[in-house]
């Protein structure tokens, strides 16, 4: 069966093979920045959210966090994927293999209302829960999913995060997940904070759209202490997600499987040398 895809994805591709890769970069970078936001349909959004929660308890239904329960609301980010499972689901294989490492703390710069916080938790029982956000709404919305988890893990919130603040809290055994919006660049700075090369496992979710070369920049700072690898954008399996199977209007799946509309997520992992 042909795929589906909107005339918009088509136009992108088309230009892509016909143009110079930095040339299709400064293209992509323009509409990314000045014109994506306008394209798209926030409604489907609200119309299978209120389809989910009228069918199932506000629980994540599948990937790595299945079964962990949820507050009412998320914070700069899809409550219905959330819920759904298919959340950043090109990490769902990576996340998978983290179970049988040993780590003794999290830090989780731009932790929202908990989803990995409290996801890693469930995972670590022992691990160190550390989170960093600037919205007390969600400092206060992950005090409350720990608690609906029963959760016993050492728990820690914190407002803004920098490099200062962040490093003497790395250990040995840290797993250290970023996702703030280009803020990595700032905070993420072994040059001037040693304690970051000891990070034993990070994820980071990079935005090259808002800051420029942001996938450069760190490779070039953690390449002789950490291997690399990065995670490309693709669309989440709906073979994967029960509920994606219900959805018989391509358009409206194509749309929930890329999450996020205009943005298309590229990830960085490292892992210490």
């Amino acid at each position: 069966m042909k795929q589906y895809l909107p005339i918009r994805v088509r136009v992108k591709f088309f230009i892509k093979k016909i143009l110079p890769a930095r040339l299709f970069n400064f293209v992509k970078s323009v509409w990314v920045n000045l014109f994506a936001r306008f394209v798209g349909d926030n409604n489907i959004l609200a119309k299978y959210e209120a389809i989910f929660l009228s069918k199932f308890p506000k629980v994540v239904q599948a990937g790595p966090f299945e079964g962990m329960k949820y507050v009412d609301k998320a914070v700069g980010s899809s409550y219905l994927h959330k819920l759904i499972g298919s959340y950043e689901a090109i990490l769902h294989p990576y996340i998978k293999t983290l179970k049988d490492k040993n780590f003794d703390t999290f830090l989780d710069i731009g932790s929202a209302e908990g989803y990995y916080l409290i996801g890693f938790g469930k995972m670590f029982p022992d691990l160190h829960l550390i989170g960093f956000d600037l919205e007390e709404i969600g400092r206060n919305l992950s005090k409350e999913m720990y608690e609906k988890n029963n959760l016993t893990n050492k728990l820690s919130l914190f407002e803004e995060a920098t490099s200062k603040n962040v490093s003497p809290l790395i250990t040995d055994n840290t797993l250290l997940m970023c996702d703030c919006e280009g803020g990595e660049v700032d905070i993420l700075d072994p040059e001037n904070f040693s304690e970051f090369k000891k990070v034993k496992t990070a994820i980071i979710e990079l935005h090259d759209f808002i800051r420029p070369n942001a996938k450069e920049i760190l490779a070039n700072r953690f390449k002789d202490t950490h291997n690399i690898k990065i995670i490309p954008f693709e669309l989440a399996n709906p073979k994967n997600f029960p509920f994606f199977a219900e959805i018989k209007n391509e358009k409206d799946l194509y749309e929930l499987r890329r999450e996020r509309g205009w943005q298309e997520q590229e990830w960085m992992i490292l892992e210490r040398k």
